[in-house]
């Protein structure tokens, strides 16, 4: 993890105004070069919820898949996007991912379900 990219995703998870080189964030989007890769949902359904969007926005580099691993990792889930044979992936060789493509993760349910081996079916449903 490169220091901008702690400095920068750290004021993002506290929501706070942070900037660097190339990277900055008002507290509820983290932008690189001008591209919002991630939102916090701020929206009347995830009142009281964490939950994030992450998007490539057309650019699936490595200075954005660095990015996008640091916030993860700072969130306790290690580094879920890889590229093999030029293809972008979320967690697995079995989930490719578009570069367009908008990710929503539940914090909150995704630390929970880390955390505990034992998946109840109100958890899938909720």
């Amino acid at each position: 993890m490169r220091k901008e990219s702690i400095k920068i995703c750290t004021a993002f998870i506290e929501h706070r105004n942070a900037k660097a080189a190339r990277t900055y964030t008002d507290g509820n989007g983290l932008y690189l070069h001008g591209h919002q890769i991630a939102q916090w949902d701020v929206t009347e359904h995830a009142r009281g919820k964490r939950i994030l969007h992450i998007c490539f926005c057309g650019y699936p580099t490595v200075t954005t898949k660095e990015r996008l691993n640091t916030l993860l990792r700072l969130l306790g889930f290690g580094r879920p996007f890889f590229t093999s044979k030029h293809q972008l992936y979320f967690g697995s060789k079995l989930r490719p991912v578009d570069d367009y493509e908008t990710i929503t993760i539940d914090v909150d349910l995704m630390l929970e379900l880390s955390n505990d081996n034992t998946i109840t079916s109100k958890q899938i449903a909720a």
